[in-house]
């Protein structure tokens, strides 16, 4: 009598494990190709950022959105208000007292009326924005020096090669280990 071997599968489970295991690779290299991506954004505006003294565009980040969800990948840039500087840069901050906080970043990039002494707006916030569009409309000046809205014009085909290049190297390494 000559022994067989019987294999009995899960096909259903099979399936769902490849699956499982195709979502997992897609987001792994989904995540890791926007945030490159981000990173070439993140790069172009600490270039643009003005250089009084270094802060802002050391303070320029990466972060991962809440909003990322299965399918959906988000990143932003932004400007850090607090955390950890370099040992070099906190050196800097205590010989020189300066402050961490590069607060007057949204002046920079939206812009803001200058006003004299004693030439503020006063009231509450509903009055103080009427009267910055009232001054707006009669021509009073705006001052900004924009740095992150240029370097997204200006680094997007930077960005997306980066995107591509990641996933490409990703999708190649897979290929290889599933071999």
């Amino acid at each position: 009598m000559s022994e067989a071997v019987v294999v009995k599968t899960n096909i259903p489970a099979f399936k769902a494990q490849l699956v499982e295991l195709r979502v997992r690779i897609e987001a792994k290299l989904g995540n890791r190709a926007v945030r490159a991506g981000a990173r070439v954004f993140r790069d172009a505006a600490a270039r643009l950022a003005p250089r009084a003294t270094g802060l802002l565009a050391a303070r320029i980040y990466v972060g991962r959105s809440r909003e990322s969800r299965p399918g959906k990948v988000v990143y932003f840039v932004g400007v850090r208000s607090s955390g950890k500087l370099s040992a070099v840069q906190s050196l800097d901050v205590k010989r020189s007292g300066r402050r961490t906080d590069p607060f007057y970043w949204r002046f920079l990039e939206r812009g803001w009326i200058p006003r004299g002494r004693g030439r503020k707006f006063r009231g509450g916030t509903r009055r103080r924005a009427l009267e910055r569009e009232r001054a707006l409309a009669g021509g009073a000046r705006r001052v900004s020096h924009p740095y992150l809205l240029p370097a997204f014009r200006i680094a997007d085909t930077a960005a997306l090669d980066a995107f591509t290049n990641v996933m490409e190297d990703g999708i190649a390494k897979e290929n290889r280990r599933g071999r």
